[in-house]
């Protein structure tokens, strides 16, 4: 933060002198950088102000590069402050900016941040029209991380139009282009979005396999919150194919990386503590003492784990749930592994 106040400094004397000399191109380039910093210090207003300064400038000296991306980044300022038909005016006044193909990447970039807004806005058939103008400028290039963003979030807009199989065929593409430059973020988390699409085509093993990839990525990438809930997605869908032991497995690791779920884990904690009984019912059911205390020794891990005093009255309830569910078939098994947990 000092250091980025210090360059805002920097940046107000090269201003200064080059307004003296009238050199509007080199003051128009100090205020996007400028623009850049305030965004970094999320000044996001002082960032706009920058932007378009750089912007009137810009036009001044006919310097249409910066112009371009001044424009560029303040619809990605407008973007962050969810403003997002502003952002989508700025970003089209960028693509008004031709600079003559010297700066291709920034093009794409355009296309596909102009897309994202209209994705915000539920606009899925601009936001895939605007994807694919970023494709067609990346396969130009041969940018293949303009590639693997566009058609990463194509995948996305096409899973909220429920046009599945255009959406794993999308995946696919970024993927394919991630791993050319191994760019492992992208790839692990859409193989996480590959995994979410099959679980909505009830193609489970599928599923199953992308969430396995996405766990081995996103461990490379030390990306967390995809570990977590790939993990927790995983669970379910070994839920759904009767996978019980593997799938306390998966909650159990997913418990682990709590903190990086959407909701603390408070419904995989509750997911995996009905798996957990279930398994302990049925293995005191056949006659398994052993492998009950295992599940038993699961429970009390989320409770340590957790450090919630409210757990166990969640799982005195779950408790007291399965126990009107299944007195009939379980009565005594329920009686016992209760007794075992406390």
């Amino acid at each position: 933060m000092v250091q980025l106040k210090k360059s805002i400094g920097i940046y107000l004397r090269t201003i200064n002198k080059a307004l003296e000399k009238a050199d509007w191109e080199t003051a128009a380039k100090a205020y996007n950088d400028m623009g850049n910093a305030h965004q970094r210090m999320k000044r996001l207003n002082d960032a706009v102000a920058s932007y378009l300064k750089a912007i009137d400038l810009g036009v001044i000296a006919s310097d249409w590069c910066t112009v371009k991306r001044a424009y560029y980044n303040t619809g990605n300022v407008q973007q962050i402050m969810r403003k997002h038909p502003e952002a989508i005016r700025s970003y089209n006044k960028a693509i008004d900016f031709k600079t003559n193909g010297t700066d291709l990447s920034l093009d794409a970039k355009v296309y596909n941040n102009l897309g994202n807004s209209h994705y915000n806005m539920e606009r899925f058939r601009e936001a895939i029209g605007s994807y694919t103008k970023a494709v067609e400028i990346g396969n130009f290039a041969s940018d293949w991380a303009a590639l693997a963003s566009a058609y990463y979030n194509m995948g996305i807009a096409y899973d909220g139009m429920c046009k599945y199989e255009r959406a794993v065929a999308t995946y696919l593409k970024a993927i394919d282009s991630a791993m050319k430059i191994s760019d492992e973020s992208t790839i692990a988390n859409a193989y996480y979005n590959l995994g979410n699409t099959f679980w909505e085509m009830k193609w489970y093993e599928k599923a199953e396999r992308s969430y396995r990839k996405a766990l081995r990525h996103s461990g490379k990438a030390s990306l967390k919150p995809t570990s977590a809930k790939s993990y927790s997605n995983l669970g379910e869908i070994l839920d759904c194919q009767g996978k019980h032991e593997r799938a306390i497995e998966c909650y159990m690791k997913a418990i682990g990386l709590r903190t990086f779920l959407p909701d603390k884990g408070e419904r995989i904690i509750q997911g995996a503590t009905i798996s957990i009984c279930i398994a302990g019912l049925q293995a005191l059911r056949e006659g398994k003492p052993a492998e009950a205390r295992i599940r038993v020794k699961e429970l009390r891990s989320i409770i340590a784990d957790t450090d919630d005093s409210g757990l166990w009255k969640t799982i005195e309830n779950i408790l007291g749930e399965l126990s009107e569910e299944l007195e009939e078939e379980f009565s005594d098994s329920f009686v016992k592994f209760k007794d075992m947990v406390r």
